[in-house]
């Protein structure tokens, strides 16, 4: 039975439970893969051995397009030529395309669950566009009215789609499914209505700290709010760290207590190891108390624990801490999660802690020499540090 252009159109996009092949004459027949995917077969025999070769995808390509293509390379098979050979179809994506391809191959196969939600997050605003035309055909003046049309509603939005589409054509390109004459890969944040990061350079003084600490424990925030808060000032972790802390993650007891950050769960993809200091003890004997000892220590759900709190709901506490600390003149400016961790590493630095240290509190990888030959994490100098600057900043 010959396809038609209705039947091709119906396949296109609708998952299957498995991948079809249907036939159509003069040896063409398409595949639909399992996401909906239909693409253009030509069967030939080339030294004497069962051929097939691919004219490109629906509906960039369309099926009146497939057989003329078809007639043609059938003409040079007679010859005895290789049709794969001389096949001039230009090897592209439109951007949806290249979307699932990178996708699929490289952040679900490569990358943790939580950078995959977020670039699923990020390249919605990417999908369902320009879909009748491939990557290298879309315009300057094509990208920028998609990126002003983001940015009309967010520029930090904007920015991130930027960087994320410029990330997935590259590695398009890399794997040779388009070509490198993509206009946008030029494009600067400040082309799509965004604006140059600053670097950060928030450092809260100590007094600073305690001002937060007192304003978050007088706050309406829930107690496991309260306590993460408190942590994140204290060890100076990364605030998704501290979102997926586990009871499980806890060794030791006392003075010999350990928080091993699995390598799956670090940025680093390396286990980072810290040593408790008594007071964040206290807090964990705290949690235990009112939420038990499973699950999420800090969950926001305080009776499955299976849901942990975020670092999106630190921030928003802590902007509304700065909001009431500000007008007082207790703090200078507002501070996110992550300034925790500059403040810690540049008082201690002023007390004399050294610098391996102050590494190995951040969950930073040693460079040169010392990655290669230096395994320790100092537990008993992180240890001591720790309690020098809960001393300083809680008391």
């Amino acid at each position: 039975m010959t396809l038609t252009a209705s039947k091709i159109k119906s396949y296109h996009g609708k998952e299957q439970k498995k991948k079809i092949e249907k036939s159509d004459r003069d040896s063409l027949s398409i595949i639909i893969s399992k996401k909906g995917k239909v693409s253009f077969y030509f069967r030939f025999r080339y030294s004497n051995k069962q051929q097939r070769m691919c004219l490109g995808q629906y509906p960039i390509v369309s099926l009146s397009d497939a057989r003329q293509k078809v007639v043609e390379l059938k003409k040079l098979s007679l010859t005895g030529r290789d049709p794969r050979s001389v096949n001039e179809t230009i090897k592209s994506l439109n951007l949806d395309q290249c979307i699932d391809e990178w996708m699929i191959k490289r952040v679900e196969r490569q990358l943790r669950q939580k950078s995959q939600q977020n670039y699923k997050s990020v390249v919605k605003h990417l999908q369902n566009k320009f879909l009748y035309m491939n990557v290298e055909q879309i315009t300057a003046a094509d990208w920028l009215g998609l990126f002003d049309s983001i940015a009309a509603e967010s520029q930090v939005t904007a920015t991130s789609v930027l960087r994320t589409c410029k990330s997935l054509l590259r590695w398009c390109i890399r794997r040779q499914l388009i070509p490198d004459t993509i206009p946008v890969l030029k494009f600067n944040i400040i082309d799509v209505g965004g604006k140059a990061p600053r670097v950060a350079d928030r450092v809260l003084t100590i007094q600073e700290v305690r001002e937060v600490l007192l304003d978050t424990q007088r706050s309406g925030a829930k107690p496991n709010m309260k306590a993460a808060i408190t942590t994140l000032f204290v060890l100076g972790c990364r605030a998704g760290e501290l979102n997926t802390l586990q009871w499980s993650h806890l060794h030791g007891e006392g003075d010999n207590m350990i928080w091993t950050v699995p390598a799956e769960l670090s940025k680093t993809k390396e286990n980072i190891r810290r040593p408790i200091p008594i007071i964040i003890r206290e807090i964990f004997e705290e949690m235990a108390i009112l939420y038990g000892k499973s699950g999420f220590i800090y969950s926001a759900d305080p009776i499955s624990r299976g849901i942990s709190i975020t670092g999106q709901a630190i921030g928003r506490q802590l902007k509304r801490s700065a909001e009431r600390l500000i007008p007082q003149g207790k703090v200078s400016n507002y501070f996110r999660p992550h300034d925790s961790r500059r403040t810690l590493v540049t008082n201690l630095a002023d007390q004399g802690v050294g610098l391996h240290v102050l590494e190995k509190h951040l969950g930073h990888k040693l460079v040169g020499v010392m990655a290669h030959y230096q395994k320790s994490d100092w537990l008993d100098q992180q240890r001591e540090s720790y309690e020098l600057w809960s001393q300083m900043i809680c008391n």
